[in-house]
């Protein structure tokens, strides 16, 4: 198991949400500049979790100098998306062994965000990730017994892939309480290509404002 130190030291006061995403600072790009936001702007109320590692295992430099001013809670594991290994290929074996990887780390996660949920008294939980993230959705949802929501971004929604978690989006998406999508354009896809209902979906920007 994976060393849960910053665990075991962090404050044990009360937070509202858990937000869920690998897409955190030092990591550039819209998503993360989205998140910091978000977390930043709801400063008191928000508990976030993230890597230190990318899953090519490039590590986020300057990772503790953000956390340290960000503002807001912030916990980091090594992983949240399974490491690809060296020498990947297409056999058998490697797909083992990759399965195997992701089964360790999945299991890991659970138990780190259940702790979390535990010493900070969270209830609902946001997923910041739609194809990689979203089976956090279903283990807070059936598992946790916790409202959660899912943060999607357009190109999660609109790119075709036969890999595993790519064909569970409408499923991770349905059994969401709530939606936030980046744009306009976003939803507009969810609902065309998924048929979730409009009442689901709220646009990111709205919710950084009001909430």
């Amino acid at each position: 198991m994976e060393d849960q130190s910053n665990l075991i030291a962090a404050s044990s006061d009360q937070a509202d949400l858990l937000f869920i995403s690998d897409n955190f600072p030092p990591v550039t790009g819209g998503s993360a500049s989205v998140y910091h936001q978000l977390c930043q702007h709801n400063s008191d109320k928000v508990v976030a979790l993230t890597s230190r590692y990318t899953y090519l295992s490039v590590e986020k430099k300057n990772a503790d100098t953000y956390d340290r001013g960000c503002g807001f809670r912030i916990y980091r594991r090594d992983f949240l998306r399974a490491a690809q290994r060296s020498g990947h290929g297409l056999g058998i074996f490697s797909r083992m062994l990759s399965l195997t990887d992701e089964i360790k780390l999945m299991l890991q996660i659970m138990v780190q965000v259940a702790l979390i949920c535990r010493r900070h008294n969270i209830n609902p939980i946001c997923v910041g990730e739609l194809i990689y993230g979203g089976w956090l959705v279903l283990f807070a949802k059936f598992i946790l017994r916790k409202p959660v929501a899912i943060y999607t971004h357009g190109e999660e929604i609109s790119q075709e892939s036969n890999a595993f978690f790519a064909r569970m989006r409408g499923r991770f998406l349905k059994e969401a309480n709530v939606i936030f999508s980046v744009s306009q354009f976003c939803t507009s896809q969810i609902v065309s290509i998924f048929g979730i209902v409009p009442a689901k979906n709220h646009t990111g920007a709205q919710w950084g404002r009001t909430k």
